[in-house]
């Protein structure tokens, strides 16, 4: 009796420990809302399983009543969980209604009918058909062999509310009752099953936000965290594999630079804060146009750039003015009325062999042939007088100031 105890002790212990654990990772990382949810989902189920293990201190109506609502919410907060973290929300509509049969089929098997085996089949088959809803989040998700686990034992956890009740029904033929509940086969399977399945789910959830964890922090190194863009370093790593990709298929490569007109105006007549949202809304503009294979970067403070492979020269400076475009049909609402900006870009084509230095040291100086020639336009190398040799010195010393003769390498955010 002390060992079957102790056995039920197990549970909610196990339980409230894994409900730390990830309620840990979400304070951790408050955008892990996913396993806040699940945290709260194995709090509940060691609250169920607690009251469960002290049944002997309330009367068995109360007790019944009490630890299968838990064990209800524990199924909605799981499931929800699990949805949320494949498909950022959770289907409520669908969880509550489920919850609502679930309890009604209970309540109508305890007030009405009181039938020990049907009110556990039903339990049991309501609180799978729960799960089951968050199952069908992860269906689609599986891009990871982890994913594929974690479905695999969902699959089995789901199965076993309908297997486990149907098993030890046809096995078991003690009297099956609320006073011999505690003693039964029935509630020696519960325990166990849900234990096991519980735990193996918790520990494959913990690797799979484990991974997650690792990506973001990777993700963060090349990221620039204001535009949204790769970073001098993630930009200059996304150029050396379209660089060794155009060196094997002798495919051209084209560059595009720009710089936002004025910007130093920007934060000095509207404040910083103002600037970083317009620099934002540029990240924004240029990622629409990073895909394909190609690379988008804010590699200096109001500097953008793109990288396109398989892309002439020519189809770079269509690519370059509809940014321009775009970015100057933008209208700014600040509290003095709608602001326009413009840009000023460069478009040079890489050549067999060049340096990712090399290409951004030309595109530089078709950007400042803009600059020189109005501003809010498109300039291209075969625009640059290459007659002028102080225009090359010029530019060298641009270069220079700015940091683009510097390897684009593990500068922050750029």
């Amino acid at each position: 009796m002390q060992a079957q105890s102790y056995f039920q002790l197990l549970n909610p212990l196990v339980f409230l420990l894994f409900a730390i654990g990830f309620l840990s990772l979400f304070a951790a990382n408050r955008g892990m809302k996913a396993a806040a949810w699940i945290g709260a989902s194995y709090a509940f189920g060691a609250t169920a399983f607690l009251i469960d293990f002290l049944r002997d201190s309330f009367s068995l109506i109360f007790v019944s009543v009490v630890t299968n609502v838990f064990y209800t919410i524990t199924a909605v907060t799981f499931a929800a969980g699990i949805a949320m973290r494949y498909r950022q929300h959770a289907p409520w509509n669908a969880l509550l209604l489920a919850a609502v049969l679930n309890l009604s089929a209970f309540a109508f098997f305890l007030f009405v009918r009181d039938d020990m085996w049907l009110r556990a089949f039903a339990v049991n088959l309501g609180n799978g058909l729960i799960l089951t809803i968050g199952l069908l989040a992860i269906r689609s998700h599986m891009h990871r062999a982890i994913e594929k686990v974690i479905f695999g034992v969902y699959v089995v956890m789901c199965l076993q509310f309908i297997v486990r009740p149907v098993m030890v029904f046809l096995l078991d033929d003690t009297p099956f009752t609320i006073d011999t509940y505690n003693d039964s086969i029935f509630f020696i399977a519960l325990h166990l099953s849900v234990g096991v399945i519980a735990v193996t789910m918790a520990m494959t959830l913990f690797v799979s936000f484990s991974i997650q964890i690792i990506e973001d922090l990777g993700e963060r190194s090349i990221t620039d965290s204001l535009s949204g863009m790769l970073n001098r370093r993630g930009f200059e790593e996304a150029a050396a594999r379209t660089f060794l990709l155009a060196d094997e298929t002798g495919e051209a490569a084209c560059l595009v630079l720009a710089d936002i007109d004025h910007f130093k105006l920007v934060n000095d007549n509207y404040g910083h804060g103002f600037g970083d949202v317009v620099i934002a809304r540029t990240g924004s503009l240029f990622r629409g146009y990073a895909n394909g294979g190609r690379s988008a970067g804010r590699i200096g403070g109001e500097e953008f750039v793109l990288l396109m492979p398989a892309t002439r020269l020519e189809d770079g400076r269509l690519f370059a003015e509809a940014i321009r475009r775009k970015f100057s049909a933008y209208k700014f609402h600040t509290d003095q009325g709608a602001l326009t900006f413009s840009a000023s870009f460069g478009v040079a084509e890489r050549r067999p062999g060049e340096t990712l230095t090399e290409l951004l040291s030309r595109a530089d100086e078709a950007l400042y042939f803009s600059k020189e020639n109005g501003r809010d336009r498109v300039s291209d190398e075969t625009d640059l007088d290459k007659t002028d040799p102080s225009k090359a010195l010029d530019a060298l010393e641009r270069r220079h100031h700015r940091g683009l003769n510097a390897p684009v390498i593990a500068s922050g955010n750029g």
